[in-house]
């Protein structure tokens, strides 16, 4: 199974038909796309034209950043907010994330973690923490609440990308400046990190000025 998230800028926007194209190219059985816009732009109708027609999103106002995940195999949804979104295919518990600035991260890490503890062993958390490591996921010493990020250890989690590259330096978004930071994760409980047979950035959506930031993928064995 192929997962897959991206972060669209704001909604997508005039950029919606070329972020469709890279989807299709992409060709993921699951995606999750954070800074969804509530049904912008017809989105939601045109990835069900790609074979999505399960659909969930937490937004609830127009130009309001959330998490849009769909899939083209049935899913139950277990809940549904602005920066949490999560559902169950067969064993796999998956929360869709979209995580705000500053301090107001800390009251989302702390529901996630509440969620992932009563989610079971099979989970993945996917999509932009707008957080990392200080000094490996960005240069200098600028993420807030980089002690939740790591917390999540505590209920179960790893970095599966970097438990793979535990040492490299790999960005996914660059501010005006040009400063590089990856925001862009995918979380794991230890038993189904096992079972990824690859994960990497994709840099094409970013580069091609699609969106500002790379897309990150996870194969699943099975």
């Amino acid at each position: 199974m192929k997962i897959a998230t991206l972060n669209i800028q704001h909604g997508g926007g005039r950029r919606i038909a070329p972020i469709i194209e890279f989807l299709k190219q992409l060709n993921a059985d699951l995606i999750v796309l954070t800074e969804y816009h509530l049904d912008d732009k017809n989105l939601g109708k045109q990835l069900v034209e790609l074979g999505y027609q399960h659909q969930v999103a937490g937004s609830t106002l127009p130009k309001e950043n959330s998490v849009l995940i769909v899939s083209k195999e049935p899913f139950e949804v277990l809940s549904a907010s602005q920066r949490i979104v999560s559902v169950r295919l067969k064993e796999l518990v998956l929360f869709g994330v979209y995580f705000p600035q500053g301090d107001e991260k800390y009251p989302v890490y702390k529901k996630l973690k509440t969620e992932v503890k009563e989610a079971g062993s099979s989970v993945l958390v996917l999509g932009d923490f707008n957080t990392g490591l200080h000094y490996i996921d960005e240069a200098g010493k600028t993420f807030a609440c980089a002690d939740s990020f790591e917390s999540l250890k505590d209920v179960g989690l790893v970095d599966s990308w970097r438990t793979r590259h535990p040492a490299a330096k790999e960005f996914s978004w660059f501010s005006s400046q040009g400063n590089g930071f990856r925001i862009d994760h995918a979380f794991c409980s230890l038993l189904l990190n096992q079972d990824v047979s690859s994960i990497e950035y994709i840099p094409t959506p970013r580069e091609m000025k699609i969106t500002d930031h790379s897309a990150l993928a996870v194969v699943l064995k099975g």
